[in-house]
């Protein structure tokens, strides 16, 4: 869980799929979140 602490944290999915939930209540006032996602290719080359 990230609470207004960490700003630019890098989260990886090693699989297909990725839920990000997202919950705020009326005790901790904020300012909004701002999230981007971008997908990388399968890299299925072979090295030897």
């Amino acid at each position: 869980m990230l609470c207004n602490e960490i700003v630019g944290y890098e989260i990886l999915s090693t699989g297909p799929d990725m839920l990000v939930q997202f919950t705020a209540n009326s005790k901790t006032p904020g300012q909004g979140f701002k999230a981007s996602y971008q997908f990388q290719p399968i890299d299925n080359t072979s090295t030897g």
